[in-house]
């Protein structure tokens, strides 16, 4: 099979580059994906690695599933045995392997965001703290945010009281956590990452054997991500990362603080708490830990909206949200996609289901 006839010039350059580190840049739609698979199967055709020697990390468990899925059709290889996944899967399947390196039980349990909610809840009853005062849901992001930026309680910076007691409850949630046997979502990157920053001869094992770690998504990586593949690829193996550099906010866009004063997103700094989307169509308060910027000049789509407001973004991911607050609607407008020369695509989008229209003229 030839793995590279339906590749255009620049996915075939990005296919078939030299065994490097490299971030391929491109917008939504252009094959990042598809450019990433076969990636790994150009690599392996060519004898340049075993499938053994590749780890693919994806951000979903749907897109680790589909990777397989087109490997298996690309080349006579059996899948299961190759470490693609997502972030949180492959550490799982590192702490599995060395769990009492690790510190763990055999049979540790993951905590899922609501068995970790329900945890937290538990530890603030158990100590008599008022969870009006210090909110578990709270408590949950400032935990987690704090273990995604690689830090422990310790480690933590803190400058008022209130937040002293949000480090000491972190301090204490972990504690709890340990005698359970259980580690939530966060702790198992975390806890993976610590793992093989002590023990060296661990770390230069899976260095050896991954002499080819490929990334999807890689805009998405928060710094703990970042510093887990910086260890398995060491001083010699190869990271080939692919992302879309323009999934990003635009100067002069007006962000919601906490306390409900708006500030323009280049003023927001480290440590500013800002209104935020939390899950379960609910907002609530996020700490901001790290603020990335670049000056660029591109194209922008500005939309104004029936009651005045105007909204400017790139024109890669132009979302709406029109619905009354406590009604789940039939239907409503999900996103809008241009591309340039081309024209606009809108999506129409139900609870479950979504149907696309075809493109429409520019």
């Amino acid at each position: 099979m030839n793995l590279l006839a339906n590749l255009n010039e620049p996915q075939l350059a990005a296919v078939t580059l030299p065994n490097q580190s490299a971030l391929i840049l491109a917008g939504a739609g252009s094959g990042k994906t598809r450019v990433l698979t076969t990636r790994i199967a150009w690599l392996i055709q060519t004898g340049q690695v075993s499938p053994q020697g590749v780890l693919a990390v994806t951000f979903t468990n749907k897109a680790a599933k589909e990777m397989m899925t087109r490997l298996s059709a690309m080349l006579p290889i059996n899948t299961r045995g190759m470490w693609i996944g997502t972030f949180h899967g492959l550490c799982n399947r590192m702490l599995r392997a060395h769990y009492r390196d690790a510190g763990l039980p055999s049979t540790f349990q993951i905590l899922d965001q609501a068995d970790q909610l329900g945890a937290i809840k538990r530890l603030l009853k158990a100590n008599n703290i008022d969870d009006e005062r210090y909110p578990p849901r709270n408590l949950q992001m400032f935990i987690n945010n704090a273990k995604e930026a690689g830090l422990r309680a310790n480690a933590v910076e803190v400058n008022d009281d209130y937040n002293r007691k949000f480090v000491e409850l972190y301090a204490q949630y972990d504690a709890q956590c340990n005698r359970e046997g259980v580690v939530d979502f966060a702790e198992l990157l975390l806890r993976c990452y610590e793992l093989l920053d002590r023990n060296e001869i661990l770390r230069e094992h899976y260095q050896k054997r991954f002499r080819h770690v490929l990334v999807d998504e890689f805009q998405d990586t928060n710094r703990l991500q970042y510093a887990w593949l910086k260890q398995l690829a060491g001083s010699d193996n190869a990271i080939f990362a692919v992302g879309d550099d323009d999934q990003c906010v635009v100067g002069g866009t007006e962000v919601t603080m906490s306390d409900g004063t708006v500030k323009l997103v280049e003023q927001i700094r480290v440590g500013n708490m800002v209104k935020s989307c939390v899950g379960g169509g609910k907002m609530g308060s996020s700490r901001v830990w790290r603020v990335h910027y670049r000056t660029e000049q591109t194209q922008v789509v500005t939309i104004r909206t029936q009651k005045g407001r105007t909204l400017t973004t790139t024109p890669e991911h132009v979302h709406f949200a029109g619905y009354a607050v406590g009604h789940m609607p039939a239907r409503f407008f999900l996103y809008m996609m241009m591309k340039p020369g081309v024209g606009y695509r809108l999506a129409v989008s139900g609870h479950r289901r979504a149907r696309h229209s075809k493109y429409l003229p520019p």
